[in-house]
């Protein structure tokens, strides 16, 4: 028990840290870190820092952080200023009509992940002719591929 306690803290202290630098490009949160200790860590994404400099965003497990859309809008919000991002990944993130509206707004977006995200085929088709530069695109909803399925 004041093992995990101490692993929070630290943590916690690594995101209060985090967020105060200024030239950040690439954050990569594993899977245990998100399942872990979910709470610190979602309210680090819907206040993300370093919009002006991030260029690669890995969530790897989002279903733990980005538990309803309210927070994934929050993130895709804030994100609409981060003007060199190029690779997102929010696999199992909550979406709605809004954080979809919000995700087609990241026009420099060159690979994107979000497997298992409850998008229909037609917003992945939507995806695939609104983001210009995209090219690659992970979009999985159990064993299926809606890429696959948005291109029969």
């Amino acid at each position: 028990q004041n093992e995990c306690s101490n692993n929070q803290e630290n943590l916690s202290s690594l995101l209060t840290n985090l967020s105060k630098c200024k030239s950040l490009q690439q954050v990569e949160l594993s899977s245990d870190i998100c399942k872990k200790i979910p709470k610190i860590f979602c309210d680090f994404v819907t206040n993300f820092p370093c919009v002006s400099t991030i260029k690669s965003i890995k969530f790897l497990s989002c279903q733990y952080i980005l538990i309803d859309a309210e927070n994934t809008l929050n993130l895709l919000e804030t994100l609409q200023e981060a003007s060199q991002l190029r690779e997102l990944e929010l696999p199992g993130a909550a979406f709605d009509d809004l954080c979809f509206k919000q995700l087609l707004r990241l026009k420099n977006i060159l690979s994107l992940n979000i497997n298992q995200s409850k998008l229909s085929t037609i917003q992945v088709v939507q995806l695939l002719t609104g983001l210009p530069k995209l090219r690659c695109l992970e979009c999985t909803c159990g064993r299926q591929s809606k890429v696959v399925q948005a291109l029969s």
